[in-house]
């Protein structure tokens, strides 16, 4: 008798915890289904209401709460809901998402002149629109703005000449960079006064990813082909710490910025470049 007892007692036990893994497993299965209905963009403190709610202490309770709402109306692209958030990091975050994909004009909602105009300049990237630059105030900011998404339509249509016009050299570096990438090396015999220039990056791009020194030499200009061999005699080093001319730029950034890495005054202001010179 007591062992028929013992048997039908585990057998319970087994039912029981049978059920709860199987209610586990439909759980996570449900929380894995949320979160892939997301946007990646969307970070993973978000939790459902009823798990906010329980929380004890009132700020961290309230903060979940926040961020349910912001993620809610991230998703459903509802200004509204944004403005409603009591959070400001939040409410910021949660404006400039929606205005991004339904209008920039929702960046005024946002009070803070610095955080009004990354909005916008988010704004103009996504939406590939420089008239939207304008809305910046300062010159600088605003011909950067510009040269982003000028780089970004260039470089997705595969437009090379329209990279030589990008005003502000590290964009126009970076666009004629990723095109002459993508071309590879006979494209570059195409392109006049630019040619070493396309078949120097391409050479530096392949001896760093193949760690091959010997690449470095067939590039044509100068101070790609030395940056291209310094980096590599110096693998171990730290990129950002390889400062040649002691300008306080490192050798990558100056090819990147169109500064001489050899040479801590590029333009003979009498300024070294790490001060604008």
């Amino acid at each position: 008798m007591k062992i028929k007892t013992i048997i039908i007692v585990l057998a319970l036990i087994f039912i029981i915890l049978s059920g709860f893994l199987v209610y586990e497993r439909i759980k996570k299965e449900e929380e894995i289904t949320i979160e892939e209905e997301l946007p990646q963009a969307f970070e993973p403190a978000y939790q459902p209401l009823e798990v906010c709610y329980n929380i004890k202490n009132p700020s961290e309770r309230q903060e979940c709460i926040d961020m349910h709402n912001r993620i809610e109306a991230e998703f459903g692209l509802d200004i509204k809901a944004c403005l409603a958030l009591k959070n400001e990091h939040n409410k910021i975050r949660c404006i400039r998402w929606v205005a991004m994909r339904e209008d920039h004009a929702y960046c005024e909602y946002i009070e803070d002149e610095k955080q009004k105009e990354i909005c916008y300049a988010e704004c103009a990237s996504w939406n590939e629109d420089v008239a939207i630059c304008n809305y910046l105030e300062e010159g600088h900011e605003k011909d950067e703005c510009a040269a982003v998404v000028k780089s970004t339509i260039a470089t997705k249509n595969l437009d090379m000449n329209s990279c030589l016009n990008i005003s502000v050299m590290e964009y126009q570096n970076l666009c004629f960079e990723n095109i002459a990438q993508f071309y590879g090396i006979d494209y570059c015999e195409d392109l006049g006064e630019f040619k070493d220039r396309c078949i120097s990056v391409i050479y530096f791009n392949q001896a760093h990813l193949d760690r091959n020194i010997s690449l470095c030499e067939e590039i044509p200009l100068y101070n790609y082909r030395e940056v291209c061999k310094i980096r590599l005699s110096n693998w171990d080093t730290d990129p950002r710490l390889l400062d040649t001319d002691h300008d306080g730029i490192d050798n990558g950034n100056e090819l990147f910025l169109g500064t001489d890495p050899f040479n801590l005054d590029t333009d003979g202001d009498g300024k070294i470049d790490s001060w604008g010179g």
